[in-house]
């Protein structure tokens, strides 16, 4: 889902879920751009070579988008 999207699912009342490798550079972004919304971030953990393989993986399935 765009940011586009997520703004009209939030303008339809609908909550909309990003999910994206965002970090804290991009807080501020996000913060302007949904002013008026509360944003719960979820940050998963995980070490290097375990997130390696997940997306080594992933990228061998033919399953995963460009």
């Amino acid at each position: 889902m765009g940011l586009e999207q997520a703004k009209n699912d939030i303008k339809n009342n609908r909550i909309p879920v990003l999910e994206y490798p965002f970090d804290n550079r991009h807080k501020d972004q996000l913060n302007r751009i949904f002013k008026d919304v509360d944003i719960l971030t979820i940050r998963l953990d995980l070490p290097i070579d375990k997130s390696y393989q997940r997306f080594h993986e992933r990228d061998l399935s033919g399953k995963r988008h460009p």
